[in-house]
This record gives structure tokens, C-alpha cells and sequence, in this order.
């Protein structure tokens, strides 16, 4: 097979005139790429018509001289999942989330008491109010 001069656009760059083997694996065109971009070869996803370049040969690609390519991959690593789970308010139970926000669970409804009970919790939020009734 004979060597063609591609084109590669990845993101807003483009890198005329580079040299593809297609007698060599794709390592060593994905090797010239990382050279380039600092994208390593397995994050490089290549592409051209719909077609993706696999790792075993470039026979799936219809290259020609001066087509082409585009490249889609990051630099860097993938972010790391947390080491611990993420646990949402909405998910946490009464005596949970009192422990996380450092408040009373609430207070008991006798009757109709709510909007009380509603407004006694908005005041124990105010520091100055808590400072005053602690002196």
C-alpha cells in the first residue's frame, strides 16, 4: 500500500502535510499525532467519512492524498471517580443531614403549630439571635 499526505484537524488546529504509512500500524501515525498534540495514542480517536480508524490496520480507511482526518482526544489524564461516594441532601435521612448542617432536626407539629415551628427554625439560623439568648 502507498504513503499518502493527510491532513489532521483536531479541535481548532490543523497539522498539514503529514505522512501516513499505511504499511506501518496505525501506533506509529497516532505516535506522530502525540508528537504534535501531547494527546496520547489511546485517548486519539481518528477519524475520516464516518469511518474510525481501528488498531489492527488502516484497511477500513479510504485515504487519499491530501484528505482530511479528524482527531478527537484530551490531553491529560480522565478525571478520577471520588474516593468516597457522593451522598445528596435529598437522599440523606432526618438524623443525617441534622448532623451535616449542625441543626435540630426540627420540631414536633402539634396541631397547628407548623408555621411556628417553620419560624422558630429560621430564627435559630441567626448568629447574632443564638449569641444573645447563649449571654
Amino acid at each position: 500500500m502507498p504513503t499518502y499526505q493527510v491532513s489532521v484537524k483536531w479541535g481548532k488546529e490543523k497539522f498539514e502535510n503529514l505522512e501516513v504509512d499505511t504499511d506501518e500500524l496505525p501506533e506509529l501515525f497516532k505516535a506522530q499525532l502525540f508528537a504534535l498534540t501531547n494527546v496520547a495514542p489511546e485517548r486519539q480517536k481518528i477519524m475520516l467519512k464516518g469511518s474510525v480508524l481501528k488498531d489492527d490496520g488502516w484497511s477500513n480507511m479510504k485515504l487519499k492524498n491530501g484528505c482530511m482526518l479528524m482527531m478527537m482526544g484530551t490531553v491529560g489524564e480522565l478525571p478520577q471517580a471520588p474516593k468516597e461516594k457522593v451522598v445528596f441532601m435529598e437522599d440523606m435521612s432526618d438524623s443525617q443531614l441534622a448532623a451535616t448542617l449542625k441543626l435540630p432536626t426540627g420540631l414536633a407539629n402539634l396541631g397547628n403549630t407548623c408555621y411556628m415551628n417553620a419560624t422558630v427554625q429560621c430564627l435559630c439560623t441567626v448568629p447574632e439571635l443564638n449569641e444573645g439568648l447563649e449571654k
